[in-house]
């Protein structure tokens, strides 16, 4: 429940300051998660994820880069550093986003496998997510 408020009170506080921030959610049999970033049409991105996995309360950090960049798709890579119950992981990303409707340029769907470290670099975990990302303008 608090993590539906949270989600809720951000999204209604970045519509109120018309802030140029993207939603996402990130789907996975692993860990699925709601995302909150930069504008991901930029080069190099950050994007803060909130697991909503109910067993445990993980928040990873992104930063990410758009190596092949177009108007309706983008091939990104990227790496952060997550918690799961005050453990540290590392995390790589590789996916892309396509934008699927020509006149909804702020809406993409995306896939991206993201491999997890601890930080020991002992145990693996290898994660796909496919999911949607809307990013609000300014106008």
């Amino acid at each position: 429940m608090k993590k539906a408020f949270f989600t809720f009170a951000l999204v209604f506080l970045a519509t109120a300051l018309k802030a140029q921030v993207a939603f996402s959610y990130h789907q996975s049999s692993i860990v699925s998660s709601f995302g909150v970033s930069t504008n991901p049409d930029k080069n190099v991105w950050v994007e803060g994820r909130i697991s909503t996995n109910s067993s445990q309360f993980d928040i990873t950090g992104m930063v990410l880069y758009n190596f092949v960049k177009r108007d309706d798709f983008k091939l990104y890579t990227g790496a952060g550093f997550g918690s799961v119950l005050f453990q540290g992981n590392f995390a790589l990303a590789l996916g892309f986003q396509v934008k699927p409707i020509e006149k909804k340029d702020n809406f993409s769907l995306f896939a991206e496998y993201t491999p997890l470290l601890d930080t020991d670099l002992l145990n693996y975990i290898g994660s796909g997510s496919i999911g949607i990302r809307y990013f609000l303008k300014k106008k």
